[in-house]
C-alpha cells in the first residue's frame, strides 16, 4: 500500500457520504490508497452511512469515544499501512486527480509536506444535508430567502457524472488559502512561515516523519483548529520542505459555525505557549485582521526577528 488518506469525522454523514463519493473518482489505482476513517465518537447514525456503502476502494473504519480530532488522526496514523498520508477532512470533495498529484510531489523529491489546494462552498453552510437542500434548524425560518441557494447544492451524481459543476460553481479561495499560496509561492523574504501549509484539509507528508516528529499534539487538537499548523511547525523545524500542489485540489461543503474565532483563539493560545517565536504570536494578528496581508506579516517577522520591533 503506498498512499493512506485519513479523515477524522464528527457528526456529518450527509457530507462524508459526499467525500468519500469523491474518492470513487481518483486517477490514481485504487488498489493503491486505502482510507483510514477515524469516528469521533458520532451519534448520528455515521457508523450506519459508512457500513451501508459499497465502494470500490479499501476503507478502515475506526471508532472511538469523542477525544478530538488530534487524537482520531494519530490513531489513523497508527493504522495507516501507506508510505505516504493524506490528510483531508469530512466535509471536502476531491477533486479526481487529487491523490495523483500529492503522490508525484513525494516522488519527485523527500522530505516533503505538499499542500493542495482548498476552494470553499460557503453557500452550503446553512444546509443540513446539502444534497437535498434541507436546511439547520436554526435557518428554517428564512425559507423564502434561501430557497435560491438550494440549487448550488450538490449530490453524489454531480461528483461522479458532472464534476465540472463543481469547479464551476466554487472557485473561491478563503482568505488564509490565498495566504498560504502566496508563502509557498514566495522567494525567502516572502516565505518565513512556509508550515501555515500544513492544514489538515489538505496536506500530505510520509508517515516516518509524522512519527519523528510525534504527530498531531493531543493537547491541542480538542476542539477546533489550530493542531495542523503545530504540527507544520514541528515537521518545518525538523527540515522538511513545504511545497504547493495546486492541482491537488478540494472543495470545501462549508458547515455553520458558532464562535469559531473564540475556539481558536483559545488553541493558538495553546500552540504560543508550546512555541514562543514570533511567527506564531503574529499569526493570530493576522487572522484578526490586524495584519492585513501575508506579505505584512511576513516583513513584520523579519523586523522583528531583526530586533526593529519593540
Amino acid at each position: 500500500m503506498e498512499v493512506s488518506l485519513v479523515i477524522s469525522t464528527y457528526n456529518k454523514k450527509e457530507r462524508l457520504k459526499l467525500a468519500l463519493t469523491s474518492f470513487i473518482n481518483q486517477t490514481y489505482l485504487k488498489k493503491e490508497f486505502e482510507v483510514v476513517l477515524i469516528d469521533d465518537g458520532s451519534t448520528d447514525g455515521t457508523e450506519d452511512v459508512v457500513r451501508s456503502l459499497n465502494l470500490p476502494y479499501k476503507i478502515n473504519y475506526l471508532r472511538q469515544q469523542n477525544q478530538g480530532r488530534s487524537v482520531a488522526r494519530n490513531l489513523g496514523i497508527t493504522h495507516a499501512k501507506g508510505e505516504i498520508i493524506i490528510f483531508t477532512d469530512d466535509d471536502l470533495i476531491l477533486s479526481p486527480e487529487f491523490i495523483e498529484e500529492h503522490v508525484k510531489h513525494h516522488n519527485d523529491e523527500d522530505k516533503l509536506v505538499v499542500h493542495g489546494t482548498i476552494y470553499t462552498m460557503p453557500f452550503l453552510k446553512f444546509f443540513k444535508d446539502p444534497t437535498k437542500g434541507i436546511l439547520l434548524d436554526q435557518f428554517k425560518d428564512k425559507q423564502e430567502i434561501i430557497s435560491g441557494l438550494r440549487k448550488m447544492c450538490i449530490s453524489e451524481e454531480d461528483i461522479i457524472n458532472n464534476f465540472e459543476k463543481i469547479r464551476e460553481m466554487n472557485k473561491k479561495l478563503t482568505r488564509f488559502e490565498i495566504g498560504i499560496h502566496q508563502m509557498l509561492s514566495g522567494n525567502g523574504r516572502n516565505c518565513v512561515s512556509p508550515w501555515i501549509g500544513c492544514t489538515g484539509g489538505n496536506v500530505s507528508v510520509k508517515k516516518c516523519y509524522l512519527t519523528q516528529v510525534g504527530c498531531f499534539d493531543e493537547n491541542i487538537g480538542k476542539t477546533w483548529g489550530g493542531e495542523d499548523l503545530e504540527l507544520g511547525y514541528r515537521l518545518y523545524k525538523y527540515g522538511c520542505k513545504f511545497v504547493l500542489g495546486k492541482k491537488a485540489a478540494n472543495y470545501h461543503i462549508a458547515h455553520y459555525r458558532e464562535d469559531f474565532m473564540r475556539i481558536h483563539r483559545k488553541t493558538h493560545e495553546l500552540f504560543y505557549r508550546k512555541h514562543k517565536c514570533i511567527e506564531v504570536k503574529l499569526l493570530w494578528d493576522y487572522f484578526e485582521k490586524k495584519i492585513k496581508t501575508i506579505e505584512e506579516y511576513s516583513e513584520m517577522v523579519l523586523k522583528e526577528k531583526r530586533g526593529y520591533i519593540e
